[in-house]
């Protein structure tokens, strides 16, 4: 009766084993590493209740706080969650256009007053227009949500938004 030995594994084959588990370990930190970063991770955040006829909706916010980021708003960001948006504040009332330029997910815009009551809303600004949004009078904010969150929360003019920062 003969037994069949193990087949011996040549050096050349266990230095390609080798070779491959150290090259997918270096994928797989470099893969790690590049994932997308977060473009708003230095921003911080607010919690923003809005009182609607149809109750009370609560979301977090980035705040475009520095002239920089007020330029920068939503602009390159692909898709935005239903519960997020950006909020811009202005340290006096004023009138304030936006636009749309290279964003690329339509936005509800809510241009709210020094008391917190919502002005106006423009509503699916579309992606990538360069045509100005007006808020009909002096505002001190303007909330950008995703296309149909206003419409979602029953949202009008005459409603009223209140913050609570989440971090400096």
């Amino acid at each position: 009766m003969k037994i069949a030995r193990p087949a011996r594994r040549s050096s050349a084959f266990l230095g390609f084993a080798a070779g491959t588990v150290l090259a997918l370990c270096a994928f797989a930190a470099c893969s790690a590493s590049e994932r997308p970063r977060d473009p708003f991770a230095e921003y911080a955040r607010v919690r923003i209740t809005i009182q609607s006829s149809s109750g009370s909706h609560t979301l977090s916010a980035w705040i475009a706080d520095t002239p920089a980021r007020r330029m920068q708003g939503l602009m390159f960001v692909r898709t935005l969650a239903p519960d997020a948006g950006m909020i811009f504040f202005f340290e006096n009332p004023r009138y304030v256009s936006m636009w749309m330029k290279n964003t690329y997910v339509a936005l509800d815009m809510l241009f709210i007053d020094a008391q917190g009551r919502i002005v106006n809303i423009a509503r699916d600004a579309r992606p990538l227009s360069l045509e100005t949004i007006n808020s009909a009078a002096p505002i001190s904010a303007v909330l950008e949500l995703a296309a149909g969150a206003a419409e979602r929360m029953s949202v009008q003019a005459g409603d009223q938004v209140s913050y609570a920062q989440l971090r400096p």
